[in-house]
Formats: C-alpha cells, structure tokens, sequence
C-alpha cells in the first residue's frame, strides 16, 4: 500500500512538472511566441518604460515592426541614451530573437546640449 502512494504522487509530481514545463515553453520569457504577440508586448513594454519619454505624445513616436522574432524599432527620441535604453528595453521582452534599431535622435535635441 505503501509504495502505491509513493508512486502515485511520484506520478502526479512528474504530471505536474510537465504541465508547469510546457506551460512555460508556450508562453514563458523564453519560449517561441507569435509576431503579433511579440509586437503587443514590446509596445506595452516601451509605453511603460521609466528611461524613455512619453513614447506616444512624441511628435514621431517609436514604431515597431516584428517579423520573425526580430524586433525593428523606427521614429526619433530625444537623445541617444533615450536611443539605447529602447534597445535595453526591448532586449528584455521575451521572445525577442534580435533587434534592428533604426531609432533617430532629434537633431533639435542635439542642438540644445
């Protein structure tokens, strides 16, 4: 009787630790995900990003454009830092195989400092 319990909750351990693995492969930082998907999360990342400025009242904001897990960022920010911390930020969303970014900074802004 013993050993039946032991194997059943090994069974159900087992069952457990799959369903927890394949769970996180489908929708885990790491696991494949769908442009589209891939497209909504680093949109929701970069609006809500602390080092960048008001990502959609800019004049030109940051557009981007996934195909096949590449990230294209394209628009204009404020300076330079502004045109790496996107990068950083982007690099942070899961799923992301690798980024192109084509982030130009406001010549205005270079002017100014």
């Amino acid at each position: 009787m013993k050993n039946n319990l032991n194997l059943s909750a090994l069974a159900i351990l087992l069952v457990a630790a799959g369903a927890f693995y394949l769970a996180g492969c489908a929708s885990g930082p790491s696991g494949p995900v769908d442009d589209a998907t891939l497209k909504q999360r680093v949109d929701s990342y970069l609006l809500h990003a602390d080092n960048l400025t008001d990502v959609e009242s800019s004049p030109q904001p940051i557009r981007v454009r996934v195909v096949d897990g590449v990230v294209h960022l394209t628009g204009v920010v404020n300076s330079q830092t502004e045109k790496v911390h996107a990068e950083q930020d982007v690099n942070m969303v899961g799923g992301v195989k690798s980024i192109v970014n084509n982030l130009l900074v406001n010549d205005a802004m270079k002017m100014g400092n």
